[in-house]
């Protein structure tokens, strides 16, 4: 045999340090634990947010009624939760409804600011950022907002604001050149 060998000392020695690496992390046991704990809370909160608004995003706001039904689904399953429907689950139940609800609580806010800035006679923010990983509303060439509901250039018009100029060649030009 060339070159390697291990003796019943090498193993001897790997086995102790790999013990006193256990003993080391039993001591720190509850804090790795609770720190575990808290990132998958926070990734089933962001899961059922995300989830919910690619769905809303895909097929707009779903309702039943006058209520959203991401606000209605993390309502019931708190519900659900409480009342022991969710079994040894619980927890997971809560963390999922919990991300339903902020992801609801996240669009009212948005709209509650758009609502303020209209009333100012301001065009409200791009919420989605402008070359963004994720963004999916832009503004045209001149930077006119673009928001749901508005007309097919995608511009925000505020009540009494003069109609801005025809756009020119190479704005159209431009337009098209993003579509391609």
């Amino acid at each position: 045999m060339s070159g390697f060998q291990i003796t019943r000392r090498d193993i001897t020695s790997a086995l102790d340090k790999a013990r006193a690496f256990r003993d080391v992390g039993m001591l720190h046991k509850p804090a790795i634990e609770g720190a575990v704990g808290a990132l998958a809370c926070q990734v089933e909160s962001v899961a059922a947010s995300l989830g919910y608004g690619v769905l809303a995003g895909r097929y707009g706001a779903i309702k039943v009624g006058p209520l959203h039904v991401d606000f209605l689904a993390g309502m019931a399953l708190h519900g659900a939760a409480l009342f022991g429907f969710t079994g040894k689950y619980g927890d997971h139940a809560h963390n999922f409804a919990t991300g339903l609800i902020d992801g609801y609580a996240h669009r009212v806010g948005i709209g509650i600011g758009t609502r303020m800035a209209i009333a100012a006679r301001k065009p409200p923010p791009n919420v989605m950022a402008k070359g963004g990983l994720f963004s999916v509303a832009g503004t045209n060439p001149r930077g006119d907002y673009h928001i749901a509901g508005t007309n097919p250039r995608g511009e925000y018009r505020i009540k009494g604001a003069r109609r801005p100029a025809p756009l020119t060649p190479a704005e159209i030009a431009a337009m098209t050149s993003q579509v391609r």
